[in-house]
């Protein structure tokens, strides 16, 4: 895997002073492992606001305005600690040690094949079924003069899911005052390992539970994606996304205008689809360099959301699997396309397909970074006010 440089606290500081920026730091349960979980609430100058709980490093709300100048949460989010400790559908957690799928749970490392947990069938999802989303990480508040933050830190012993390797991993999420919630991610190994590393959220610009993302406008920066087999495991060639219901480039265009009869297409005929998306995008942009992976508009409420990141990949899921059962936070039920999961990564099962680039592997002495950046803005134009981050 080519390294990617750390950059952490290597942004431009700028403006003025950031008085109130704050961390707060809660009791959210105890988990049925006995163990205490605990919340981080992150708040801007501006009123925007990020809560993150221990338990899998998941995110709890995203509060941001939106063009009338009205908070509301803007990713799906649960009731309370045993809600998450049951949900099987990864409800904005950081999801390791390899996101996304690994084919028949398996990868070589020179000679050695490493068989990892089963979770999906025959293939691994997201590290498995105690993958980091399901852990309890140690966390401690970070303050930079321009941001408010929380340092999340997990261990990850030889042979965890199947998985080579102690993982010492340390996640940071940062607010600032421009409106901009970052990941840091940071991993080393003391043996050769996979690592694929990312945050697994679902976003409703409308507000979480309030209608299908499928009239939100999505603009991806991506001209091919992966090409899927039955199991969603890539096959190894890629599909020009041109002329295709993939095809999210240009002006972008609504999540559902092409989820139609007359614009099929074979890969969203796929069963385990849904009859809709759940595909790994390529980016358009130098590997390693920060860039804009898409940008998601609501027209109804007015925010825009643009991810920039230094991952080669996005992995875009629908929320299709939604059908009523769940329950948010709010008390309103979770239908079919309630939210849309963006994930910044590498490629799908890359270990086991070595035409994809960058590599997955992390070697003894070498240390995992990357950043992705999600700024929250309006269709009404006005800026936040402050001083900023990036």
């Amino acid at each position: 895997m080519k390294k990617q440089i750390s950059i952490l606290g290597a942004f431009a500081l700028c403006a003025a002073s950031a008085l109130a920026l704050t961390v707060e730091v809660k009791n959210y349960g105890t988990a049925s492992s006995g163990e205490s979980v605990e919340q981080y609430v992150l708040k801007n100058d501006n009123g925007m606001s990020v809560k993150a709980i221990t338990y899998g490093a998941t995110i709890t709300e995203i509060s941001a305005p939106d063009k009338f100048g009205e908070f509301d949460n803007v990713v799906l989010n649960l009731p309370d600690l045993a809600a998450y400790e049951s949900n099987k559908n990864y409800i904005c957690p950081i999801v390791g040690r390899f996101g996304n799928r690994l084919a028949n749970s398996q990868f070589k490392i020179g000679e050695k094949t490493y068989t990892v947990d089963a979770n999906e069938g025959k293939n691994s999802l997201h590290g498995g079924k105690l993958g980091f989303n399901r852990k309890i990480w140690k966390a401690e508040a970070v303050k930079g003069k321009n941001f408010a933050g929380v340092k999340m830190t997990l261990k990850s012993p030889d042979g965890e899911m199947g998985f080579p390797g102690n993982m010492n991993v340390e996640v940071f999420y940062k607010l600032d005052n421009q409106n901009r919630f970052s990941i840091e991610y940071r991993a080393t190994t003391d043996k050769p390992t996979v690592c694929n590393l990312t945050w697994h959220p679902y976003f409703n610009l409308a507000g979480a539970g309030n209608g299908s993302i499928l009239t939100h406008h999505f603009y991806v920066n991506a001209k091919q994606i992966s090409e899927v087999d039955e199991g969603l495991i890539p096959t190894g060639k890629l599909i020009c996304v041109k002329d295709t219901p993939f095809d999210f480039t240009a002006e972008g265009r609504a999540v559902g205008e092409r989820l139609t009869p007359q614009h099929s297409h074979p890969q969203l005929k796929i069963p385990m689809t849904g009859g809709a998306y759940d595909h790994n995008f390529i980016l358009d942009k130098p590997v390693d360099e920060m860039g804009i992976a898409c940008k998601i508009t609501c027209q109804k409420s007015g925010r825009v959301l643009t991810i920039k990141t230094q991952e080669p990949c996005l992995q875009f899921y629908s929320g299709q699997g939604f059908d009523g059962t769940v329950i948010g936070a709010n008390g309103k039920a979770y239908y079919k396309h309630a939210g849309m999961v963006v994930e910044p990564q590498h490629a799908p099962d890359q270990p086991n397909q070595p035409n994809f680039f960058p590599s997955t592997l992390l070697t003894p002495g070498e240390v995992f970074t990357s950043v992705s950046i999600y700024e929250f803005g309006t269709t009404s134009g006005v800026k936040p006010k402050g001083s900023f981050l990036f």
